[in-house]
């Protein structure tokens, strides 16, 4: 594709493939990529697409070829990054991107209509630094609403104004450009998922004002079934090194304790929305025991894999000392 040079833009719109590389790929790409060319369409100021993918795995031809089927607008990069993933793939789209405002979406949601716009707007407020939008579980079938009460993501959230928060999720979020070139997402291995939370204490600390977009809302797949016992696994192992490396940086079983009472915590509430939000929820009454048993299954691999997370973190046994080597014996000489 190639890139002709508009005007300045006022926002860049920052969109990592790494996600289509984990089986999350076809019609949520297509209709993400529909979705997004309405809506800049629909925005008046001026804004540009860059892609990232990882040239190593991504046939960059193909996807050249997919993005060109939907949307048809001059401004809009792809990025080669060879070897990098999702959080790499983000900062590399803020190194290049040209706008005021730095915003994120990930290639397996689906942006409401009247996303962009609300977005764009929250910044006409010189007090937002960081404007977090809302994303949730789309509930296409009873398993994906029964996730939307128990997973990271959870059901769709009300009409709301904006209020001030400290938290945000890396698909659904937009930065003042300066703010995300300060602020990088953190490039590490040790985590699975969760990875933020150094980036959001660093923020609180340093007085940047993040505001919650309720209306700001994308839709989110719901993990794979044949990827809830590992996901819920790698979670659980995240809440361990969250409290081991980071927030608390606490001893081994210390930290192990306080992850298990973590994940306890978050499974009882788990519980205690499914039985008071149901009904607002769209989860039908037939998919309530349903959604407890999926609830308590996820919370209990949690705390399985915060189990094996402290274990693979042990500290080695010391080898052994070797022994010295007897001293040689004496040669025997025969004086005579």
């Amino acid at each position: 594709m190639t890139f002709i040079p508009q005007a300045t833009p006022y926002y860049s719109l920052v969109i990592e493939w790494d996600n289509p590389l984990f089986g999350n790929e076809g019609v949520q790409q297509e209709r993400m990529l529909a979705a997004v060319a309405e809506q800049m369409r629909d925005e008046p100021r001026p804004g540009e697409l860059i892609f990232l993918y990882d040239s190593l795995k991504v046939d960059g031809q193909a996807l050249d070829d997919l993005i060109r089927r939907w949307i048809a607008q001059p401004s809009v990069r792809l990025i080669p990054t060879a070897g990098k993933r999702y959080y790499s793939q983000k900062n590399e789209g803020t190194r290049h991107s040209r706008g005021e405002l730095v915003f994120f979406l990930d290639s397996d949601v689906v942006p409401e209509p009247g996303w962009l716009t609300r977005i764009v707007g929250a910044f006409d407020d010189s007090e937002v630094d960081v404007v977090a939008g809302m994303t949730y579980v789309e509930p296409v079938d009873p398993y994906a609403r029964c996730m939307g009460m128990i997973w990271i993501f959870p059901a769709r959230s009300p009409d709301g104004p904006r209020y001030r928060d400290r938290r945000f999720w890396a698909n659904n979020v937009a930065f003042r450009r300066e703010v995300a070139l300060r602020f990088p997402f953190p490039e590490r291995s040790d985590h699975y998922r969760g990875k933020l939370a150094p980036m959001t204490h660093a923020m609180a600390k340093a007085g940047v004002r993040v505001w919650r977009d309720p209306q700001a809302r994308t839709m989110h797949p719901p993990p794979e079934r044949k990827d809830f016992v590992e996901r819920a696994i790698q979670h659980g192992r995240d809440r361990f090194i969250t409290h081991h490396r980071e927030r608390k940086r606490l001893p081994r079983a210390a930290a192990c304790l306080a992850a298990l009472r973590s994940i306890a915590a978050s499974g009882a509430n788990a519980q205690r929305r499914i039985t008071q939000e149901w009904q607002a929820s769209g989860l039908q009454k037939s998919e309530v025991a349903l959604a407890r048993r999926l609830g308590f299954a996820y919370h209990a691999c949690m705390a399985w894999g915060a189990l094996r997370g402290a274990a693979a973190t042990a500290s080695p046994r010391p080898a052994p000392t070797p022994r010295p080597l007897p001293a040689p014996a004496t040669p025997v000489t025969d004086d005579r």
